[in-house]
């Protein structure tokens, strides 16, 4: 929803009552979430590992419905762009911090489902902003907007620590419990404790050896070729899709392409993450097989 609250600048910067918004002031909001991204999304990873995807994940969203309604309600102009910029370090470290958050909380039978829903909640939430900002003032759209937050950060509070995460820092105890809430309160985690020990001594290879492995470019048979052939069909036309869109001399013509760019775009956001967990270092049996019921 930071993405599409854009739709609201026209009809804020037509509001006049509370402070003045130049186009300059319209160019800086609409393109804040993206610069604050960059400083932020290497940053995040870091701290991920410092406190724990989990619990970084909770501060970060915890503040957000806040900053939603002084970002509605503020008399002044610096106080909105500090709440988008606060906005935007959220969204960032969500955007970096849940997808491999995923990859190490859900077993293999729901883990395709569960990697291509926030992609899924990100374009519902864009489409409502532009609904919600074509038929509400802007101060209102913006408001409502905080709303979905209040159950996601109370959810946020069921969701365990990363065990992978907990054996790293020497927690076992605390990564047992963490395996009892996702595999059941009787199943038998001692194996599982044991299959991640032994994957937290991996180490990754050299980029080098990567690249004139397999790893890069895998052999036609097994799950992870077909990922990598659905990422390179997707991309591949890319290029192609972004020239006509420069120099077509027909608008249904420009339509087609940025249906085709967001086709592709999605499908590198669903399917990247999930293909790196396959190519990076292999996970316990029972992170692979179906979880016990």
């Amino acid at each position: 929803m930071l993405s599409g609250w854009t739709a609201v600048l026209p009809k804020l910067q037509e509001d006049s009552s509370r402070f003045t918004v130049t186009v300059q002031d319209v160019t800086w909001l609409a393109s804040l979430n993206l610069i604050v991204g960059i400083g932020v999304c290497p940053l995040a990873g870091t701290l991920g590992e410092h406190v724990g995807p989990c619990r970084l994940l909770f501060l970060a969203m915890f503040p957000v419905p806040v900053f939603w309604l002084i970002k509605a309600y503020t008399p002044w102009l610096p106080l909105l762009y500090v709440c988008r910029a606060a906005l935007a370090i959220s969204t960032s470290i969500l955007c970096t911090m849940v997808q491999p958050l995923i990859a190490e909380l859900c077993p293999a039978e729901i883990r395709g489902l569960a990697g291509t829903l926030p992609e899924v909640m990100g374009c519902a939430g864009i489409l409502l902003s532009y609904v919600l900002a074509y038929l509400l003032p802007w101060d209102v759209a913006t408001a409502v907007s905080a709303a979905p937050f209040v159950p996601l950060v109370l959810l946020m509070l069921l969701v365990p620590e990363s065990p992978y995460w907990l054996v790293r820092k020497k927690r076992i105890d605390a990564a047992e419990r963490s395996l009892r809430v996702l595999l059941g309160r009787s199943a038998d985690v001692t194996k599982e404790l044991d299959a991640i020990r032994s994957t937290t001594t991996l180490k990754q290879s050299k980029v080098k050896n990567q690249v004139s492995g397999s790893v890069l470019w895998p052999e036609p048979w097994g799950n992870t070729w077909v990922p990598c052939r659905l990422l390179f069909l997707a991309m591949f036309p890319v290029p192609v899709f972004w020239l006509i869109k420069a120099y077509t001399p027909w608008l249904p013509l420009l339509y087609v392409c940025r249906a085709a760019l967001a086709i592709s775009t999605s499908i590198l956001c669903t399917m990247v993450q999930p293909l790196i967990a396959e190519l990076c270092p292999p996970r316990s049996e029972a992170w692979r097989e179906p979880c016990p019921r």
